[in-house]
């Protein structure tokens, strides 16, 4: 289980929990009500036929369930070297538009989740570059239904915290 507000209280649970379960709280409701669940996230290239060294950076990714596909900004396409590996037809708040398709490696540094290589599609996310990563006002990821699907997310408004598992 992970969950990334950075605030990790003692507790117990009444009846325990499993000893491979894993759990964080915030301590604050403001990020999670103003900006939704921004997640840090590993995006590693795949190499095609066994070409260059994988590169990868960490960025920041946006849960946004409304979304089918995830997503990663067109500039961190160029970043990571990705090719693509063809076309997708999705839904955009302006209409339907055909997308490049890639093939990468997203995973979840220290939080216990399981990395996924999956195809995602290319899109402008006006993601500013590695001066702010991890800036909450600057992700490069939309993590759509397709990854999301893989996790249990519980989300408890009033306390403004999440928890995921997979």
């Amino acid at each position: 289980m992970a969950h990334l507000q950075h605030f990790n209280p003692s507790f117990s649970f009444d009846p325990p929990l499993p000893p491979d379960a894993k759990i964080s709280l915030s301590a604050s409701s403001y990020n999670m009500c103003m900006k939704g669940l921004n997640i840090p996230v590993q995006v590693t290239s795949t190499p095609i036929d066994g070409g260059e060294e994988p590169k990868s950076v960490l960025v920041l990714a946006h849960l946004d369930l409304g979304g089918f596909s995830t997503c990663i900004d067109d500039k961190l396409v160029t970043a990571l070297e990705l090719f693509p590996v063809g076309k997708s037809r999705v839904q955009t708040i302006g209409g339907f538009k055909e997308a490049k398709k890639y093939i990468v490696t997203i995973s979840f540094p220290n939080t216990g989740l399981r990395g996924n290589l999956m195809y995602v599609v290319g899109c402008d996310l006006s993601y500013k570059g590695n001066e702010s990563n991890l800036d909450p006002n600057n992700f490069s990821v939309l993590i759509g239904r397709d990854l999301a699907a893989n996790w249990n997310i519980v989300w408890n408004g009033p306390t403004s915290t999440a928890f995921i598992s997979d």
